[in-house]
Formats: C-alpha cells, structure tokens, sequence
C-alpha cells in the first residue's frame, strides 16, 4: 500500500501526508451513506491507516473507551483511544495485512519516537533495520 512505502521512504506522517496532497492524490472514504467516496487526506487519515493494526494483519478488539461526561449540565460523550495494553483483543498474524505484523510494529516506534521528538528542532529521521 502506497502509504506504508511513503512513510518508509519519508520518516514521518506529516511528510507522507504532504507527498500525498502535492501528488493530487485522494483516498477511498465514507460519506453520510456508507458509500465509498474519494477525498483529499487528512493527517488523521493517514494517521489512523499507519496505527490500524488491521493493515499489519492483526484482529484487535477493544481499542477504544467511551464515556459520558456533563457540559454545563448536558450529557456529552467522549470516545479516546486505549494504550495497547488495554485493548480486550489482539491477534497478530489473523489474516494477511498490507505489510507483515514485524514491519508494523516498526513503523508504530517510528511514530513513536517521531511524536517523543516533538519539542525538538529539525526534522527527525526514522530507523528502521531491515
């Protein structure tokens, strides 16, 4: 998948999602009716496809927390993403993924450590070993 080669060439979501807008390039989406649409990426796009576990080839269930809160005493809800370790379900290697599990999880400390260098300076580049 295009994207997963774009982050291994360019080192970091934004780059890849740069390449991608200066291409013209859009991806597959849902609109209001559940069809498939094409649309100019957003960083949360190309997020979401780089740290779904989906595209490694894993089943996970449970990534997500839903709670409900009050705003100026009407219901809100709120939905955030579980560390890892607090999904209910994970099984690598279920099904055939756009890149093996082992290139995945290189990828996920690659946007690890790019978000831990944040404060820095300077564009950081990622290591990945063959």
């Amino acid at each position: 998948m295009l994207v997963f080669e774009k982050f291994l060439e360019l080192g970091s979501v934004r780059q890849t999602l740069l390449w991608f807008l200066e291409q013209g390039l859009e991806m597959p989406a849902r609109n209001e009716l559940a069809e498939t649409c094409w649309k100019r990426p957003s960083y949360g796009t190309v997020y979401r496809i780089l740290t779904g576990p989906v595209y490694g080839g894993a089943y996970a269930y449970g990534k997500t927390e839903h709670t409900l809160h009050y705003e100026d005493g009407e219901p809100r809800k709120r939905s955030r993403r579980k560390p890892r370790e607090q999904w209910l379900v994970l099984i690598r290697n279920a099904h055939e993924g756009y890149v093996s599990w082992e290139r995945f999880e290189q990828i996920q400390q690659a946007i690890a450590s790019n978000d831990r260098g944040w404060e820095q300076s300077g564009r950081r580049r990622m290591v990945l070993l063959c």
